[in-house]
């Protein structure tokens, strides 16, 4: 009986999976089912849309007596359009579509995050209305005021080496506080 039940999946198994090679999932998802890692679906983000500039300005300096940062630029760098946009596309929403069994989600987080790259948002006046802190060194990002949705099964993630190779193309450096 086993035998006999063997011979009718197998050949319906091995239907399935080559089936199954047919429909290629989509670049912007997560790992399959029975992965460690969780299911996503990603979607674009707007930063601060209503800003009308932004400047990067990098803390390479350490602090005064006060405490406060210190930057070799205070004024920061201005980006261009082009690298705004540049920056703005390593963000996106992330929305968990399926979960990992208990006890397989694994990822984890650096607890360092001291940044030294501080991308500003500026309105008309020159105001700072958004900043979004960025630590090459543990490869996190904050931002500030929180942009996205942020909750159990959402969260905005980032591309820190696309920013990081934007920085460097500005000609900055990226190593700045990484001992």
């Amino acid at each position: 009986m086993l035998k006999t039940a063997a011979w009718v999946w197998m050949p319906a198994c091995l239907l399935f999976m080559v089936a199954g090679c047919e429909n290629p999932r989509p670049a912007n998802s997560a790992p399959a089912i029975g992965s460690t890692k969780p299911d996503v679906r990603y979607t674009s983000l707007a930063v601060y849309p209503e800003a009308t500039s932004v400047r990067l300005k990098v803390h390479d300096l350490g602090y005064d007596e006060a405490g406060r940062q210190q930057f070799s630029q205070p004024e920061g760098r201005r980006l261009t359009d082009e690298q705004r946009r540049r920056f703005e596309m390593a963000f996106r929403q992330a929305e968990v579509i399926r979960r990992p069994p208990p006890g397989d989600d694994v990822e984890t987080a650096s607890a360092c995050f001291i940044p030294h790259h501080f991308f500003e948002y500026l309105d008309r006046a020159g105001r700072v209305i958004g900043e979004v802190a960025v630590c090459f060194c543990c490869e996190g990002a904050r931002f500030s005021p929180s942009i996205g949705r942020w909750d159990a099964d959402s969260y905005v993630d980032e591309d820190i080496a696309a920013i990081k190779t934007l920085v460097e193309d500005m000609g900055l450096p990226t190593d700045v506080g990484c001992g």
